[in-house]
């Protein structure tokens, strides 16, 4: 499989019909592992969390789920990976209708209506079990276990940065059979709770900013946009030496 370094993070050059065969194909070995959907702002958070940063670059495949890696990556090196977003990612999982899952994440009054919004609108693809994302620490141990009975093919997990980061790491070193995946907040979108932004922001690259707009509060995030933008310039700088 074909990788592009973006800022030292190797990003599979991969369509998703290609992501959807690794899954199958990874699923006939032992172990578990797991897939990272990159942002530009999970990117610049990571760098300053070593843990997390090795987490990530030791993923199974660490996908470009951003734009702004997309359009760095072609500014930096003249070529990109493709975008693989987790929400698209995750619809065509569950369109497949060949996978089971166990959902870990979102808010207790919203998980339930993702998983209803699955059974109805992909009634193949079967929910062995799921798990709201404010659990206790203490809690965890339990999940791992319910997850390790009920061997889902794929574990969706939106807990956001860096808890999802680290509970698939956990995963990893406990479950004896799967893929998993973060998913950030898809699981809200699923269940209506949220809208996704539409084509048109999707295609000019400013769904980040759709996003925004909807939810102001985000916006108190957005200090990774210029320390990205130095990051970028920086590595164009090194790589003019």
């Amino acid at each position: 499989m074909n990788t592009i370094d973006v800022l030292s993070y190797p990003l599979a050059d991969i369509t998703y019909d290609e992501v959807v065969f690794s899954i199958q194909k990874r699923l006939t070995e032992p172990g578990f592992t797991y897939i990272i959907t990159l942002n530009p702002e999970i990117l610049i958070r990571a760098d300053q969390d070593p843990e997390v940063s090795a987490i990530i670059k030791n993923a199974f495949l660490c996908l470009a789920d951003g734009s702004g890696l997309i359009l760095a990556s072609r500014f930096l090196y003249k070529k990109a990976p493709s975008k693989i977003t987790g929400m698209d990612l995750t619809t065509m999982l569950l369109e497949k209708g060949i996978f089971s899952f166990y959902l870990v994440g979102g808010h207790p009054d919203i998980l339930p209506k993702a998983v209803e919004v699955i059974a109805k609108d992909y009634p193949k693809s079967v929910i062995k079990g799921s798990q709201h994302g404010y659990f206790k620490p203490e809690e965890e141990a339990a999940i791992i276990a319910d997850i390790q009975a009920k061997k889902p093919d794929i574990v969706l997990v939106g807990l956001g940065f860096p808890k999802q980061e680290r509970f698939l790491k956990s995963l990893e070193t406990q479950l004896t059979y799967g893929v998993g995946m973060g998913v950030g907040g898809v699981f809200d979108i699923l269940s209506g709770s949220k809208p996704r932004a539409p084509e048109i922001w999707q295609k000019l690259h400013v769904e980040w900013l759709y996003r925004g707009l909807i939810e102001p509060q985000r916006m108190k995030r957005w200090t990774f946009i210029p320390t990205f933008g130095v990051a970028v310039m920086k590595e164009w700088i090194n790589g003019r030496r």
